[in-house]
């Protein structure tokens, strides 16, 4: 049994991360760390793994601080902190040979000078940096299964990734032509603290983009991915993102730029076969097909539809950003790194949000 630690367990991803967790067949929630919440009792869902009448006295845990929390008896820690706030943390949790799982970008770009450009701040844990992986598990599974440490992406990375990197690996991508991304996310996405754009006055009944162009701090994420497969790639990602008046879900417009021209059928095929064997992604099949946010609702799983224009494939992507842009693909990971079957604790809906 795999004990657990989630630290920031009160917000959007840790609540996902507690129901996800709950029904392991392997692992067990030891700790929930919470920098504002401790002391405060959390009532923990049976697992059905375990507990065969569901309806039983429920197991409870008390939110304890980060550094108490640290010196609970776990294996592994999932740390879904903001930006900045938990890097030394899991730095001093790697020391003590526990495995992390970072669900902020703490540890997702290499290069400690672009975090520093990009964050506007210093990096907080740069002697952990060589210990983290990216974490997507589609493109970077062998590595996930050998590492100690694993940065969960972005959830607007996972989509673009999942879109364009199988059109790159084959050589299939026009070089130094723009890739176009036009994607709309819940407003969960935003975290659980409220500001003047996610709070229910703002989103209610609107719709608006944000940081368009080239100017959101996951563009260099999202080239830094496709990167890893072409030593020449010189495509640079031109991004609007948008936030949608709902709580949860993402759907991002790729325009994938093509050095030759396919049709639909070759389209459709190509990626078919490319994610043939993945559990949490699938194609559509019919060029007319798209995917909706209804499906991927709290699950792991990526629907994609791809449509020919020309020399420009259109990959459409949806996802749940909190499961598969964020704690489901913690688990996915989770199950990589220590010797699970990958769906393990992913097979039902989490969402309570």
């Amino acid at each position: 049994m795999v004990r657990v630690g989630i630290f920031g367990a009160t917000g959007y991803t840790g609540h996902e991360l507690i129901q996800l967790i709950s029904s392991h067949p392997g692992a067990e929630i030891v700790s929930l760390a919470s920098q504002s919440q401790a002391g405060v009792e959390v009532t923990l869902p049976n697992n059905p793994h375990f507990v065969k009448d569901l309806r039983a006295p429920r197991r409870s845990l008390k939110l304890v601080s980060l550094e108490q929390g640290l010196d609970s008896q776990i294996d592994c820690l999932f740390m879904c902190l903001s930006h900045g706030e938990g890097a030394k943390i899991a730095a001093q949790a790697l020391a003590r040979g526990i495995r992390v799982i970072d669900l902020s970008a703490d540890f997702r770009l290499k290069s400690i000078a672009q975090f520093e450009t990009v964050y506007n701040s210093k990096h907080p844990a740069p002697e952990a940096l060589e210990h983290f992986t990216y974490g997507l598990p589609e493109l970077f599974r062998n590595e996930i299964r050998s590492a100690r440490a694993c940065a969960n992406p972005g959830c607007y990375p996972t989509t673009v990734a999942l879109a364009t990197a199988p059109f790159l690996k084959h050589g299939l991508l026009q070089q130094k032509a723009s890739i176009i991304v036009d994607a709309k996310s819940g407003v969960s996405g935003a975290g659980r603290r409220p500001t003047d754009t996610n709070h229910f006055v703002a989103v209610h009944d609107n719709f608006r983009p944000y940081n368009v162009g080239r100017t959101h701090r996951h563009v260099p994420e999202m080239e830094q991915t496709l990167s890893e497969f072409s030593v020449n790639f010189s495509n640079k990602i031109i991004f609007t993102p948008g936030l949608l008046p709902i709580v949860r879900g993402m759907l991002s417009s790729v325009y994938v730029p093509l050095n030759k021209s396919l049709s639909q059928d070759d389209l459709a095929e190509f990626l078919q076969s490319y994610y043939a064997d993945e559990p949490f992604v699938s194609v559509l099949s019919d060029g007319r097909a798209t995917p909706d946010l209804a499906s991927v609702r709290g699950t792991n799983s990526a629907i994609l539809s791809v449509h020919a224009l020309d020399t420009t494939a259109l990959v459409l992507c949806a996802i749940d950003n909190l499961g598969k842009g964020a704690s489901g693909q913690a688990v996915q990971n989770f199950n990589l790194m220590m010797g699970f079957e990958e769906s393990d604790g992913l097979t039902k809906s989490a969402a309570y949000h």
